[in-house]
């Protein structure tokens, strides 16, 4: 069945944050809800239900709403929620999705028949972190606070600075990133309940000072935030620098870190031991990628959207393996002109690649084939 096309109007997607797939197996409880004009026949038998539940995209938007669209662009109202007052008054300026692969919620674990569902996070631009954990009974909870350190607050290069008058309504910028009055959020990322070790969701989120480039800060602060923990300072070694893009690794338990300067360190997810650090820094067109994903868990991806088929002198994407090698691979340069933009989806076993008229599914060589093929192999 192919996707509909994404009805939006122009207000709606200026005022998204952020958006995600979250599986729903029990959507089609909720087709009275359904537009009239439905795309596609609906159809599906239990056994591919249960094998491949339909999915929902979960859209922020910057005052705090949270719309729920099914795959044929057909809006879930049963399913739509918000965060409240304070995310309204506040406004969303940052929102992480996430999917509880496996069913089970942070109030549910010993639930194996609990639906499948997935949780968002909301970070306003007073530095509020709000968590809704459970899509299907939705309770915005407040989990903890962004302390800015007093030398931020108010500043843009060393001044005091109303951002209101160039940003009135916060939210993305044309570099990508967030803003606030006192912080940028340079990346986060949201690590599941069901791969956590203490059976809540956590969001690692790193921040700047307002007045910074995204990709050039000066400082930033690596926080953890959890509903029992509240927001934590990590306090990364000096060498991780500022970090910039975060990935999690699709089992929950590895971190690839990317900062300023062109490094990628992998880490465990309770930041405990350090397992990696590679410097790509002229491995692509630019220090910073765009992009940084999990290649299963054997590798880490990392992407540029403007060298997307632009050649060999401008690899598409570069995987960074557990040594620290890299290898380079193109994506977009078998049909037509270069396309200048790439998007990529990390999988169990691998991850998937878009660029233009290509969708590239990219995986580890299994042993068995790896040793059937090798030089001096007798198969």
């Amino acid at each position: 069945r192919s996707l509909a096309k994404y009805d939006y109007t122009e207000t709606e997607t200026s005022n998204v944050i952020a958006a995600g797939w979250v599986a729903c197996p029990d959507l089609a409880t909720h087709a009275s809800d359904m537009a009239s004009d439905e795309i596609g026949d609906g159809t599906a038998t239990s056994d591919s239900t249960a094998t491949n539940p339909p999915a929902v995209l979960v859209a922020v938007h910057i005052d705090g709403r949270v719309s729920v669209r099914d795959p044929a662009g057909r809006v879930v109202a049963k399913l739509a929620f918000s965060f409240g007052e304070t995310a309204k008054r506040e406004r969303v300026v940052a929102a992480c999705v996430y999917y509880n692969r496996g069913g089970l919620t942070s109030a549910s674990r010993a639930d194996p028949g609990a639906p499948v569902t997935g949780g968002v996070f909301a970070v306003t631009a007073q530095g509020t972190i709000l968590l809704v954990d459970d899509l299907h009974r939705p309770l915005p909870t407040r989990i903890g606070t962004i302390e800015i350190p007093a030398e931020w607050s108010g500043l843009i290069g060393g001044v005091d600075h109303d951002v209101s008058s160039t940003n009135p309504f916060g939210g993305i910028d044309e570099t990508g990133s967030t803003s606030s009055e006192n912080f940028t959020v340079l990346a986060l990322a949201a690590v599941p309940p069901v791969q956590t070790s203490h059976g809540r969701a956590e969001l690692h989120i790193s921040v700047a000072p307002a007045g910074d480039a995204p990709d050039m800060p000066s400082r930033c602060m690596y926080l953890a935030c959890d509903q029992r923990g509240g927001c934590v300072d990590q306090q990364l070694p000096e060498r991780f620098g500022c970090i910039v893009r975060i990935a999690v690794s699709p089992g929950g338990n590895l971190l690839a870190l990317a900062n300023a300067e062109g490094s990628v360190h992998v880490a465990t997810s309770d930041l405990r031991s350090y397992v990696s650090e590679s410097d790509v820094s002229h491995a692509g067109p630019q220090p910073v990628p765009d992009l940084v994903l999990w290649c299963g868990s054997d590798a880490v991806a990392l992407a540029w959207h403007g060298a997307c088929g632009g050649g060999e002198e401008a690899p598409d994407v570069v995987l960074v393996g557990p040594a620290g090698d890299h290898v380079s691979i193109n994506v977009g340069s078998s049909f037509g002109p270069r396309c200048y933009g790439i998007a990529g989806v990390t999988e169990v076993d691998g991850m998937r690649l878009l660029c233009g008229n290509e969708h590239v599914f990219v995986r580890r060589v299994p042993a068995s084939l790896r040793k059937c093929l090798e030089p001096g192999s007798a198969a």
